[in-house]
């Protein structure tokens, strides 16, 4: 493992999942022979993830030639955190990750949307510092309220067309299956996801 990797691993392993910034993801340097993955619940466990070359070329052709427009650009993005997903389960046991908390005999793979934000959050980031992003920008992670004491957490983008934020919301989907993308003020507002891309 790198030592950065393992910096990277341990710092948002130990950082509480109620932080509202992640600074240590959002300005690490990542590549595609060492993405960290974490499950488990709350970043409970990580692993450095290896995408391989003819993965990462399938992938790469995902976004050539770039996209023409923002929506077109999603739905590319969307496709991508998929793949990424089932790379990423190849190599841990996030492989069985259910929809939403569900949990399957082996919790150990379960992936909460602490994990699941962050995991994304680092996979758009990927695609952001490797030059495959032309019409977003990576943000921070978001954080809703529906109760109290329940929070949800997700990642972001924002369309540097016209400012409009985006959630890609991996939780709601089985390990692999494309997230969903939503105007972030109407995931907000806890509005019905969408069937399609937003």
């Amino acid at each position: 493992m790198r030592r950065g990797g393992i910096a990277l691993l341990a710092a948002a392993a130990l950082a509480s999942g109620c932080n509202s910034t992640d600074p240590l993801v959002l300005e690490t340097r990542l590549t595609p022979e060492a993405v960290p993955v974490f499950y488990g619940g709350g970043r409970k466990h990580g692993a450095l993830v290896t995408i391989p070359p003819d993965d990462w070329a399938e992938l790469v052709d995902l976004f050539e030639p770039p996209a023409g427009t923002s929506h077109e650009e999603r739905v590319a993005i969307a496709a991508a955190v998929a793949m990424l997903e089932r790379v990423a389960g190849g190599q841990t046991p996030a492989a069985e990750d259910k929809a939403k908390n569900e949990k399957n005999p082996d919790w150990y793979g379960h992936q909460d949307c602490v994990d699941e934000s962050t995991n994304t959050t680092l996979y758009l980031k990927l695609l952001e510092q490797e030059g495959l992003l032309h019409h977003h920008i990576v943000l921070d992670r978001l954080r809703r309220t529906v109760w109290t004491a329940h929070m949800h957490w997700t990642a972001q983008i924002r369309d540097e067309t016209d400012g409009t934020r985006y959630v890609v919301d991996s939780w709601f989907r089985d390990n692999g299956e494309p997230p969903y993308v939503q105007e972030a003020e109407a995931w907000l507002r806890s509005d019905p996801l969408p069937d399609v891309i937003e």
